[in-house]
């Protein structure tokens, strides 16, 4: 990480539980971070340098981010097909791969020649904050460059459609508190839904 220019975190499903440590690891190294589909729950959207949902329904920016990274730290995530696709290759081709999983079924499952460390997601960030500096880690030119191409790119919404599904989302998102939860069936309205809705509240 001390050497890294551009990291990067995918914070899987293996997280919940642990938001309070994974807040904590943010804080500490300021490192732009991307989900998968079950870890939307996981960050709250207010994080300054998340950049969305990874996969074949992320975000333009979350894609831009696996593309470029040149280390990529997987937290809880099994990292399947529809986040990485069938060519592990083509999936953060520059970067080096550290993936953290407590399920020995799915650790190294899909990356091979990376750094697997078998833990607990949780385990795994109290002993990072515990013996690293803080001032050991900037990477404010790439958080800029991630932010900037998130405000052109992002989940672009047509202006003169009133009545698609992004749109109708939108205003169910605007006009709930921010406490909502949102109960969503599995079809095309979970990924329209994990694209627009967010979490806002810790």
């Amino acid at each position: 990480l001390k050497n890294s220019l551009a990291p990067l975190v995918l914070i899987g499903g293996g997280c919940a539980g642990c938001e309070d440590d994974l807040y904590s690891f943010f804080n500490m190294c300021n490192i732009p971070a991307i989900c998968s589909l079950r870890g939307l729950d996981c960050i709250n959207n207010s994080y300054h340098a998340f950049m969305g949902m990874v996969g074949e329904y992320g975000s333009y920016t979350a894609k831009v981010a696996a593309y470029n990274c040149d280390l990529l730290i997987v937290l809880g995530s099994r990292l399947d097909d529809r986040q990485i696709g069938y060519d592990i290759s083509e999936f953060c081709p520059h970067a080096k791969i550290v993936q953290i999983d407590i399920d020995n079924n799915e650790i190294g499952r899909k990356v091979k020649d990376g750094i697997l460390i078998h833990s607990d997601v949780k385990d795994f960030l109290q002993y990072f904050s515990k013996h690293c500096s803080p001032s050991a880690f900037t990477f404010n030119n790439w958080v800029k460059a991630l932010n900037d191409c998130k405000k052109k790119k992002d989940y672009l919404i047509p202006t003169d459609m009133c009545y698609i599904a992004n749109r109708t989302i939108q205003h169910i998102l605007e006009l709930s508190p921010k406490e909502s939860i949102y109960t969503i069936d599995v079809g095309q309205n979970q990924m329209i839904s994990a694209q627009i809705l967010s979490k806002r509240t810790s």
